[in-house]
This record gives C-alpha cells, sequence and structure tokens, in this order.
C-alpha cells in the first residue's frame, strides 16, 4: 500500500490457494481498493495451484501487481513456469511478477530436500527461465536441467521481474546476480538482514546489471 508520505515504502499481500474462485475475485479487489502494491499467491504443495488463481485475479483487477510466491523446478519445468507468467502477463501487461525459490515439502514426496541440493536446482532453473525470457535458441545444461537448442518461445516475450524468496545468504548473493528482487519475510535481526542485503548486492555486482533489494 503506498502512501502520499511515503512513496518508496510498498505494501504487499499474500494469498493461500484455499479459497473459492468468487472469494478471489472478491479479495483481489478489495486488495487492489485498499491501495495494496501487490499481490502473491502461494504455490503450496496439496493446496490450490497459483498460476489459474492469478489468472482469475489478473482479469479482476487493473493495477495491482501480481505473481506466484513461489515456483520451483522440481515441481514445474522452467518451461513452463516461462510460458505460464507470459500467459498471466498478457492479461495483466506490466503487473505480472515471478516468484522463484528453492521450494518446499519435498520430503512429504520422499524427494530430496537437502539445502545444498535446492539451492543448485533453484539457480538452474532461475538462469533457465532467463534463457527462456531471452529467447536464446542454444543448449543448456544443467546437473537438474538441460534444454536443447530447439527448446526457445514460439510466443513473444516480456520483461517479467524475477522475485527470490529467502531467508538464506547464498540464495540471496544467486539472486542479486540473476534476478531483480529478493522477498525477506519476518527478518527481525537487523545485522542478519544487513548480511543478506549484502550477499544480494555482491551478486548483482557480478553481473553489472541494477536490481532491487525488498526487505
Amino acid at each position: 500500500m503506498t502512501t502520499e508520505n511515503n512513496r518508496n515504502l510498498k505494501y504487499y499481500v499474500a494469498l493461500q490457494g484455499n479459497q473459492s474462485p468468487t472469494s478471489y475475485i472478491k479479495l483481489a479487489k478489495y486488495i487492489e481498493q485498499l491501495g495494496y502494491d501487490r499481490i502473491y499467491v502461494y504455490d503450496d504443495l496439496f493446496y490450490y495451484p497459483s498460476i489459474p488463481i492469478l489468472t482469475l485475479i489478473a482479469e479482476h483487477t487493473k493495477k495491482i501487481e501480481l505473481g506466484p510466491c513461489l515456483l520451483n523446478s522440481f515441481y514445474r519445468h522452467p518451461a513452463i513456469i516461462t510460458t505460464s507468467v507470459l500467459a498471466i502477463n498478457e492479461i495483466a501487461p506490466g503487473r505480472t511478477v515471478l516468484g522463484l525459490g528453492r521450494g518446499a515439502f519435498y520430503d512429504f514426496l520422499g524427494m530430496d530436500s537437502s539445502e545444498i541440493g535446492t539451492r543448485e536446482a533453484y539457480e538452474e532453473n532461475i538462469k533457465l527461465v532467463k534463457h527462456f525470457l531471452n529467447g536464446f535458441k542454444e543448449e543448456f545444461n544443467g546437473k537438474f536441467l538441460k534444454a536443447n537448442k530447439n527448446a526457445f518461445l514460439r510466443i513473444k516475450t516480456a520483461d517479467i521481474p524475477i522475485i527470490t524468496g529467502t531467508w538464506n545468504e547464498d540464495m540471496a548473493y544467486i539472486a542479486g546476480k540473476y534476478g531483480n528482487e529478493i522477498q525477506i519475510a519476518d527478518v527481525w535481526d537487523i545485522e542478519y538482514l544487513n548480511r543478506l542485503q549484502n550477499s544480494f548486492l555482491i551478486g548483482n555486482c557480478e553481473t553489472g546489471e541494477k536490481w532491487l533489494l525488498k526487505p
């Protein structure tokens, strides 16, 4: 929610995937009316997925930003992530953001939930999503993800801000290197917050691009 006295301060709302379509329409309209700046929809396992909910919200709002929080490459391939967010952007151009992260609840499915493995997969995910968004037509070879030269968009691309949700310094570094923002929730230790910011900025400096930090 943006105020006249502090235009740089923005407010976001995150919705869980457990409501009816009618409820999401009412909530989204009310949140936008209150002046909030962005709506996230969680993409937690065993809840309704975020993409159809965001499509519904996009159709019934006019100016508020919106995006998933957070997608990972184990539950959705980066090719599907990329085309899904571009489809939402067609409905809400210039308002769509993409939230990526390590993911969670892997233990529910007997999958590897180690910090190192999920972090490495996240890095490949954000790199491959950008690979697709940038229209590259060359091979991508990673430990977890691969794509040959035929793997490129057949639809128009867009400049989609990539937000990384994390409390992890190594993740913040990767986010600074390849993404646009980091979304940090419930961090009350200023010293640790500064460490996350520094990690993000170090990664950012390696790219030479100017991105944003969203504490």
